[in-house]
């Protein structure tokens, strides 16, 4: 099996740092990022090739979060056109604020207005505050889609899900200033190809992604309305901030990528319903804390890829659960003690734990991994 980082040379370095070092540690973690990224170590599109590392410092105060994503908060970005295009960044100055949007073109067969059902997905206020990336994908869902107004039509809930979710993504992350926005708050079609990075299955979205694509803002909890999803990749956007927390009732997700980027907080105990994950890579993201134990529901999973990030205290034991993990690579972390249970590990083809606060001694059950 490769160790790309043998265990006892990590735990004697992990040891030095820990009782001779311990003050340059964070220094060093920075300095290793600089040289990944001058050496073109990270992954790129959902795969291993994007930089890992970026310009943002660690986050001082993790991000409120909520279902999959953080909260959003109001933001002042430009509101959406009239003729079914993206448009250029507001500029100083900016203009008088658009007014609330109009009532529906047609009335509702049921008792759901489309305001009335899009307070069920926001409810904290932010849908009728002028400028806030939600008020303003209300408004551009009207502009471009008037004929959709009626959320009891089973058929058009979906589409008004989908696209409102994905308008708020738009405003909340900096939209008008993406490197490629094609089609985005438009009435183009979501499932052809016309909206840039997004892809369906039977009308259904199930993969967004914007790697390299100038994000900058904060994830919106809006995107939790979007259950069908099953690939969520944003790396290498260091402007994206917020914290991640994954709706344990709707997660058919397979991928999870949000390397390079300044998404921070810990890995909640929610990531256990995603059953079907394969893949999570976190590489120089400000993502954190101990790791819960629930990832030991992952038994998909294939990659676990979170190098020089902040996890810290013992690896937990219920890391033996993932059955079918390939490649783990957790080095650069915080994290302080071994378990046994990794014996259990025996799809393990490629670990790196190397620089981390490992003590004490290593398993021999390690031993057992022979793929």
């Amino acid at each position: 099996m490769l160790f790309r980082y043998s265990l006892l040379v990590a735990a004697v370095i992990a040891l030095t740092d820990a009782q001779s070092d311990g003050g340059n540690r964070f220094t060093d973690r920075e300095q290793v990022r600089a040289e990944m990224i001058l050496h073109g170590h990270g992954f790129e599109d959902g795969e291993k090739n994007v930089a890992v590392g970026g310009g943002g410092g660690t986050t001082t105060s993790p991000a409120p979060s909520a279902s999959f994503a953080p909260s959003a908060t109001p933001g002042a970005t430009t509101a959406p056109p009239t003729t079914g295009q993206t448009t250029n960044p507001p500029t100083a100055g900016g203009g008088e604020a658009p007014t609330s949007p109009t009532a529906p073109v047609a009335a509702p067969t049921g008792t759901l207005t489309l305001e009335s059902f899009l307070l069920t997905i926001t409810d904290d206020g932010s849908l009728t505050e002028a400028l806030t990336p939600q008020n303003l994908a209300y408004t551009a869902l009207q502009t471009s889609n008037p004929e959709l107004n009626d959320p009891n039509d089973a058929a058009q809930q979906l589409e008004i899900e989908q696209r409102y979710s994905l308008n708020t993504l738009y405003f909340a992350t900096g939209g008008p200033t993406w490197v490629d926005g094609t089609g985005w708050i438009t009435n183009a079609p979501l499932c052809d190809g016309s909206w840039a990075s997004v892809a369906c299955t039977d009308e259904v979205v199930t993969s967004v992604s914007l790697a390299d694509n100038a994000l900058v803002g904060m994830l919106p909890s809006e995107i939790r309305v979007l259950t069908g999803l099953t690939s969520f990749i944003v790396a290498n956007n260091t402007g994206l901030s917020g914290g991640l927390e994954i709706d344990s009732e709707s997660c058919d997700l397979l991928e999870i990528n949000i390397a390079a980027t300044n998404v921070s907080g810990p890995l909640p105990p929610s990531i256990g319903a995603c059953t079907n994950l394969q893949s999570f890579i976190a590489t120089g993201s400000q993502i954190g804390g101990e790791l819960p134990a629930e990832i030991g529901q992952l038994t998909a999973l294939t990659d676990f890829t979170s190098a020089s990030t902040f996890f810290s205290g013992p690896i937990p034991a219920a890391i033996g659960g993932m059955v079918n993990l390939q490649n783990l690579d957790i080095g650069f972390n915080d994290l302080s003690d071994l378990t046994t249970e990794m014996g259990l590990l025996t799809s393990l083809t490629a670990m790196d734990l190397g620089f981390n606060l490992l003590n004490g001694r290593i398993p021999s059950e390690l031993g057992l991994l022979t793929a």
